[in-house]
């Protein structure tokens, strides 16, 4: 017969591996290669020491003549809060009783909580990859006295039954806002289980997750990069251009060289949106030349631009295109996913006044990039054009 010890158990030594394996790999093809970190962890911070430049001790001289002087690398300090990212479950009681007398159904309800939780988990992280830690999921595109079909700037990163609040400016102005349908079309647009009043540039977002969450791309294009001024240090801020509406292969091969002059590396992925990487390919056809894919780690597919992977994400900007070395990035981390466990070092909990159990999965976390000079971004893209 099943208990809550042996539940317990099942939940520490059978499913954290798998849960920590498909979290640290399955999130997106990118996601997966970035290292992580143990080291740099001061208290509830992370410090990295990130240098640039050259120390100049390099001479051509004379048979006899002084040697270069001694001069040391130059650093800057990276430093970022760990953040507190949660992953969160719950089995009622009944369920449990009903089948705990049945293996095969307790773990099948075990296996069905496992699956939604690195659903969500996946999601989440992967959204996050791309943002800028604020944790803004959309925004709203006008104004009105009530509604709840709304139109929004984005709506990649909802999914029906989201629970999200709603801020104009840092002002919470609507809490508990269930997501009851997501339209993707040309207006993209989420309806609510409610009407509320909608403010022009309203910000929605998960509940406690506002200005919170781990940094990702967007972060090194902000006035700040992690506790530095982008203005008092100019050699941080990555490449950018406007593509003025169509990705034109000679802009991405611009980009590529600039990374490889000021890093002296190749970029290893070009990260676009779905409607871009569909342009991209159409133009091939059209011009009637082969479609190269590349298979990569984990079985993931991709296209090839001059032996550099495209790869496609829902949570990439429409007109976006990131070209980056994943090896200037890594997750400091002070540990790797694992349950809270109370005093009793139980990871179920019953919930206060509840017929309902929950654990709750764990990581202290963030993602810092060492060298965000040396990344790049497109932006207007709207077509590809190989000739223009």
């Amino acid at each position: 017969m099943i208990t809550i010890s042996s539940a317990e158990a099942a939940l520490k030594t059978v499913y954290l591996d798998v849960l920590s394996q498909q979290l640290n790999t399955n999130v997106n093809p990118v996601y997966s290669k970035i290292k992580q970190s143990g080291e740099n962890i001061y208290g509830k911070d992370i410090r990295v020491a990130a240098p640039f430049g050259i120390n100049s001790s390099f001479k051509a001289g004379t048979e006899d003549g002084d040697l270069p002087d001694a001069r040391n690398t130059e650093f800057v300090q990276f430093v970022s809060t760990l953040k507190n990212l949660y992953g969160h479950l719950e089995i009622s009681d009944k369920a449990m009783r009903a089948s705990m007398s049945n293996t095969g159904a307790f773990v099948n309800l075990l296996n069905m909580e496992m699956d939604s939780l690195i659903r969500s988990c996946n999601f989440n992280l992967n959204r996050m990859f791309f943002g800028d830690s604020h944790g803004v999921l959309g925004r709203t595109v006008y104004s009105a006295p009530s509604s709840k079909t709304i139109p929004m700037s984005t709506a990649y990163s909802f999914l029906e039954n989201m629970v999200v609040d709603y801020y104009q400016g840092n002002t919470l102005r609507t809490a508990g806002l269930k997501v009851v349908q997501v339209i993707y079309s040309d207006l993209p647009t989420v309806v609510f289980d409610r009407e509320f009043q909608v403010y022009d540039g309203g910000e929605f977002c998960l509940p406690g997750c506002r200005h919170l969450e781990m940094h990702g791309l967007e972060s090194l294009y902000g006035n700040h990069i992690y506790g530095l001024s982008a203005s008092d240090y100019p050699w941080l801020n990555p490449g950018e251009i406007n593509a003025g509406g169509w990705l034109r292969e000679a802009e991405l091969t611009k980009a590529i060289d600039t990374i490889e002059i000021k890093s002296g590396t190749a970029p290893t992925h070009i990260i676009t949106s779905q409607a871009a990487r569909k342009t991209y390919a159409d133009a091939l056809k059209k011009l009637r030349q082969n479609i190269d894919v590349m298979t990569l780690e984990g079985g993931y597919t991709a296209l090839s631009f001059n032996g550099i992977p495209v790869i496609a994400d829902r949570f990439c900007p429409l007109d976006t295109a990131y070209i980056i070395n994943i090896n200037d990035f890594k997750f400091y981390q002070l540990c790797d996913w694992t349950w809270i466990e109370g005093d009793s070092g139980k990871v179920l909990h019953q919930n206060p006044g509840k017929a309902t159990y929950s654990a709750t999965l764990v990581k202290y976390a963030d993602m810092l990039c060492l060298r965000p000079g040396s990344q790049y971004r497109l932006t207007g893209i709207y077509n590809f054009d190989q000739d223009a």
